[in-house]
C-alpha cells in the first residue's frame, strides 16, 4: 500500500498531533477473504480501493495468519507484514 510507505518514510518527521490525526482518521482499508486470495491487476485494485470503507487504525489488526484464522478485522495490505520493517511499525506506536 502506498500509504503506508509513505508514512513509513515520513514517520520520523510527523509531529505528535500529526500521529494522533492519523491514528483517529478512518483512512485505512479494512481487507476481507476475498482480498487475500484474488490475483486483481494494479487498475482493478485502485478501482476496489475508492469503494472499500475505510476504518480507524485502532479498529484494525495487523494482517497475520492468526488474526484472519480468528475473524478479526485486519488492515488491507498488499505484500507480507512484518512488524520489523518500516511499514510495520507505523501500526504499532
Amino acid at each position: 500500500m502506498q500509504l503506508v510507505k509513505y508514512l513509513a518514510s515520513m514517520s520520523s518527521d510527523l509531529k505528535e498531533d500529526e500521529k494522533r490525526t492519523l491514528k483517529s482518521k478512518p483512512i485505512w482499508p479494512k481487507e476481507n477473504l476475498a482480498d487475500s486470495n484474488s490475483d486483481n491487476s494494479n487498475s482493478n485494485e485502485r478501482e476496489e480501493m475508492k469503494s472499500k470503507p475505510r476504518f480507524i487504525a485502532r479498529d484494525l489488526y495487523t494482517p497475520i495468519t492468526l488474526h484472519r484464522e480468528f475473524g478479526l478485522p485486519v488492515i488491507s495490505l498488499k505484500g507480507r507484514w512484518s512488524h520489523n520493517t518500516q511499514e510495520g511499525i507505523i501500526f504499532i506506536y
